[in-house]
């Protein structure tokens, strides 16, 4: 039977990727684009991440920090630079990404094919509940949920540090709404495509946490 070393988590914004990947304790690296974007903006050379040299001269930083999107190029190869380096070659789990059916033909191409794409379903108004209760800290960065057990013991105070907590405009249910339907054009052909290669597992999002967590763990250790 085949290791399973190389692996993403597929799901729409606010499907609860980021914390059931923190829980899951697998001895790989998990990288996701974000952060593999950051560090390279951080890097003193820039250039490898750039096929045509005009475009070594867009400083990935101020691009970032302005809001704008960063080209799909460069993401493509910010994340093929990432996947080489030395603490990759035991394999890797990803955060959503590929996000497009471009970028997960561009991992099959540049022979960093997937082991395993495991997408956590979660139906879009479980979606909108979460990411519509979310309250966030402006002072020390906590994060709250009032339609959750995550509530903070005085409405609308950070336990912290009782700052007035704020709801984060893309937390917006019309805001989370918008952000579903570009994840249905998006990704659902990454999905349709790892369905295809038969790599695709579907793990139930609606579950509690350790049950998802076991969930996975029997995916990646069968």
């Amino acid at each position: 039977m085949k290791r399973i070393r190389k692996i993403t988590i597929l799901g729409a914004p606010g499907a609860g990727k980021g914390t059931l990947i923190q829980k899951l304790g697998l001895n790989i690296p998990t990288i996701s684009t974000s952060a593999s974007l950051r560090a390279a903006a951080e890097s003193s050379d820039k250039s490898s991440f750039f096929q045509d040299k005009d475009e070594g001269a867009i400083n990935l930083k101020e691009l970032m920090s302005s809001g704008q999107l960063v080209p799909n190029e460069i993401v493509q190869n910010v994340m093929k630079e990432r996947l080489n380096k030395d603490d990759c070659k035991n394999g890797y789990l990803l955060d959503g990404f590929p996000r497009t059916l471009e970028q997960a033909k561009f991992m099959d191409e540049n022979n960093l094919g997937l082991d395993l794409a495991i997408l956590l379903d979660t139906k879009s108004e479980t979606i909108i509940e979460r990411m519509s209760g979310r309250r966030t800290c402006p002072t020390c960065g906590a994060v709250y949920n009032v339609n959750t057990d995550q509530k903070p013991k005085v409405d609308g105070k950070c336990d912290k540090c009782g700052a007035d907590l704020i709801q984060r405009k893309d937390d917006d249910p019309e805001i989370v709404k918008k952000r579903l339907s570009v994840y249905d054009k998006d990704t659902r052909p990454v999905v349709d495509y790892y369905q295809k290669k038969g790599i695709l597992k579907t793990i139930d999002g609606s579950k509690s946490l350790p049950d998802m967590v076991k969930d996975v763990l029997s995916l990646v250790n069968p």
